[in-house]
């Protein structure tokens, strides 16, 4: 097998994405990860106007970048939406370079794909969680708030400014025992001391004079992939009646 018959076996068998645009924006090559990516043969691809292989909210873009690439500035990692034969949108990372003849004119563009989809499904996935806890945590009627591993709140629930009088902005970032304690230091017997510390469960009923009620304490560790409590979720219960 001599060399070029290894570089296009190479190029064929890769698997990512790549493709050769003409400088009129044409493809006039591609691999077979371009077709399975596209949806498209080789022969459909071929000879194919590059633009209609974008979605319509990356086709302004793709003209920008095209812009470019006539100038032989190339591009790299460039989040891109595309459209396969059968509609269904995809996403990657564009990388192009451009190809000159000896003379130092662009005689075509190589693009290379990363297949990104399979983790665009997945970070929808993950804000349609954080969104449903949001609104989970929010609707809890008992006082919730979430501290770091260094006692600073960094979430609350509407039920726990009602508790404490105070608008979220003006909780973020203190510390748990100068909201509820309206103390410097954490009070003696602290259960999220406890829970800080590795205990999975702590209670505590007390009255607090700086609330003037009568609250129940249950504080939550979580852990991280070092096993170390990074946060508290923390539940108040105003039992004063």
């Amino acid at each position: 097998m001599d060399r070029e018959t290894r570089y296009l076996d190479l190029y064929k068998g890769a698997p990512v994405p790549y493709l050769s645009i003409t400088p009129d924006g044409y493809v006039n090559e591609c691999n077979h990860a371009a077709e399975s990516f596209f949806g498209y043969t080789f022969e459909e691809l071929q000879s194919m106007q590059v633009m209609l292989l974008y979605a319509e909210e990356s086709r302004l873009k793709a003209k920008e970048f095209f812009a470019l690439f006539k100038q032989g500035i190339p591009i790299e990692n460039e989040e891109m939406v595309y459209l396969r034969k059968d509609g269904e949108r995809v996403y990657g990372l564009l990388s192009v370079s451009p190809l000159k003849d000896a003379s130092g004119k662009v005689i075509a563009y190589r693009s290379v794909i990363v297949d990104i989809t399979r983790l665009k499904a997945a970070e929808g996935e993950l804000v349609a969680v954080k969104e449903l806890w949001e609104k989970t945590f929010g609707a809890v009627k008992e006082a919730l708030f979430i501290i770091d591993s260094a006692h600073r709140i960094i979430q609350v629930n509407p039920a726990l400014e009602e508790l404490v009088g105070m608008p979220e902005e003006n909780i973020i970032g203190r510390d748990c025992f100068e909201i509820i304690h309206a103390s410097k230091f954490p009070p003696e017997g602290c259960v999220t001391c406890t829970a800080l510390e590795g205990c999975d469960y702590a209670h505590a009923e007390l009255y607090e004079p700086h609330l003037d009620k009568y609250i129940e304490a249950e504080p939550y560790p979580s852990y991280g992939a070092d096993g170390k409590v990074n946060h508290v979720i923390h539940l108040i219960r105003d039992i004063t009646e």
